[in-house]
């Protein structure tokens, strides 16, 4: 059997160094075992799912720089897509900065913060400097830098100086981007920014080349994104790329495959026989096209504005009324 996606999600480690305030994976956790993945199931996962792999991102429930075996993987993974790219954010050594120069990686480099904020708003004293000067060698040594910033309720003004900042920088020629997520309530809603926040943001990354919102809704009206999928899927398809042909798929360290990587719902998982990996893809198929025809849309989604282009996300979904697109409110 075989899959066409085009973008492959590596969970690369649960191991992280940072207690962000406003974490949801380790908000109601004290410790999480570090856990990273094994190469030879990456090795296996590219194998099964990515054939036609343009882009492979390096993520998680941890700091993938942390991983031991980051350049195997990196060196893997390049081989056998045109696109690698790494989140992480604060200090990233030289040796590895280096690395990804030579290996063309893409860094998305989370600031959430301004200024020494960002220091007790992510528990570990120093980290703005540390993220200043990281990002200052990135920029040195010429390595494509994307600064992804979640927008919360209590972060809007240092979300419009780091906006600033990445303009200041691109006026000196450097090659940097900024994208701006607004924070997805799994387990806590007084961080969501509220609409008119949203709203504000918007028109700010809508005038200006070098910004865009990034969510799992906006991705898909994202005029980039929704010309490339109009030439992939029916015109009565949702856009939302989540485990379906042409669009993404996503493993953990544990060999748990999902359909994106903000999904929690799992349609698979690898087990280990005889010193290899094995997953059942004839199953894998049965539970994608189950969740890709039984995954509702929101009513909200059928009014919207954009509801001829988008057609709904299938991971507001999964997180339930605690997530609310706010495009419907902004337009209407």
């Amino acid at each position: 059997m075989v899959f066409n996606f085009v973008r492959g999600y590596v969970y690369v480690t649960s191991a992280c160094n940072y207690r962000c305030s406003h974490c949801f994976i380790r908000s109601d956790k004290k410790y999480i075992k570090p856990e990273e993945i094994d190469i030879e199931l990456v090795r296996q996962f590219i194998d099964d799912f990515g054939n036609n792999f343009k882009s492979i991102n390096f993520t998680g429930e941890g700091n993938p720089v942390l991983a031991r075996n980051i350049k195997d993987i990196i060196r893997l993974s390049k081989m056998r897509a045109d696109t690698v790219s790494i989140n992480t954010r604060g200090y990233i050594n030289p040796d590895l900065l280096d690395y990804f120069k030579i290996m063309g990686v893409i860094v998305y480099y989370s600031i959430d913060w301004y200024g020494e904020r960002a220091d007790s708003e992510m528990r570990y004293d120093g980290l703005w400097e540390q993220q200043i000067n990281t990002l200052k060698e990135m920029l040195k040594r010429k390595i494509r830098v994307a600064v992804r910033s979640t927008i919360m309720r209590d972060n809007f003004g240092d979300v419009l100086q780091l906006i600033r900042m990445v303009e200041n920088l691109r006026l000196r020629g450097h090659d940097i981007v900024i994208e701006i997520m607004p924070y997805l309530p799994y387990n806590n809603t007084n961080n969501t920014p509220t609409i008119d926040q949203i709203k504000l943001i918007t028109t700010i990354c809508l005038n200006k080349d070098f910004t865009r919102l990034l969510t799992p809704w906006w991705t898909c009206i994202y005029p980039y994104f929704r010309d490339k999928a109009s030439k992939w899927w029916h015109k009565h398809d949702r856009i939302c790329e989540a485990g379906r042909e042409y669009g993404r798929i996503a493993i953990k360290q544990d060999g748990t495959i999902l359909p994106c990587p903000f999904e929690t719902r799992p349609v698979g998982k690898y087990i280990r026989q005889y010193g290899s990996y094995y997953i059942d893809k004839t199953k894998v198929k049965i539970e994608l096209d189950r969740y890709l025809n039984e995954t509702r849309v929101d009513e909200k989604c059928e009014k919207c504005t954009f509801g001829s282009i988008c057609k709904g996300c299938r991971v507001i979904d999964s997180i339930g009324e605690k997530q609310i697109c706010p495009i419907p409110e902004m337009w209407r």
